[in-house]
Formats: C-alpha cells, sequence, structure tokens
C-alpha cells in the first residue's frame, strides 16, 4: 500500500540531484495515474502544475512523449517506495 509521500520523496531527490527546487510540475499525459500523481505533489509542496500534456494520449514507454521526438531524455529520473527509499537514475537508454 503506498504511505502518501512517494511522490514528494521522489521530487526531493530529483532536487538533490539536480541541485536546484522545483519551481512547477508537468503531467505527463492527461489520463491515468500518470496524470494524477504531479497533482499530489502539487497539493503536498504547493508547486503550480502547468498544463503541458506530452503525448494527448496513454503510451507504454517514457521516451514516447514529445519532448522525445527533439532529443530531450527521460534522465533523470527519480523513484521512491513506502518505506522512504529512492533511486535517481541519471541515464536512461533510448533504446
Amino acid at each position: 500500500m503506498p504511505a502518501g509521500t512517494e511522490e514528494v520523496t521522489a521530487l526531493r531527490a530529483l532536487e538533490r540531484v539536480l541541485g536546484r527546487r522545483a519551481i512547477h510540475l508537468v503531467p505527463i499525459e492527461v489520463g491515468g495515474l500518470n496524470s494524477m500523481t504531479p497533482f499530489i505533489a502539487a497539493a503536498r509542496t504547493r508547486l503550480p502544475v502547468v498544463d503541458g500534456d506530452a503525448m494527448g494520449r496513454a503510451f507504454p514507454e517514457a521516451k514516447m512523449v514529445l519532448p522525445g521526438l527533439i532529443g530531450v531524455t527521460v534522465a533523470p529520473m527519480a523513484v521512491a517506495d513506502d518505506k522512504g527509499n529512492t533511486l535517481v537514475l541519471e541515464t536512461v537508454s533510448n533504446l
């Protein structure tokens, strides 16, 4: 079961790697859990959410979004679990 803190924990891990604080959040798609996760983090951190759907529909892989078409990488990427563990991927293969 989720603890309810995973979104902010992952966000803070990503901020540590980047060396700066987030100023806004953007859902990667407008449907399903991928659209709700940024809103949960935004509600907990009081950050604004930008309406910037990068796909227009559901997608099977993170690289299959509009920024990927112009070479924008999906890394670094952070994940967190219900225990507070985090993992930051600094590189993600586009293959």
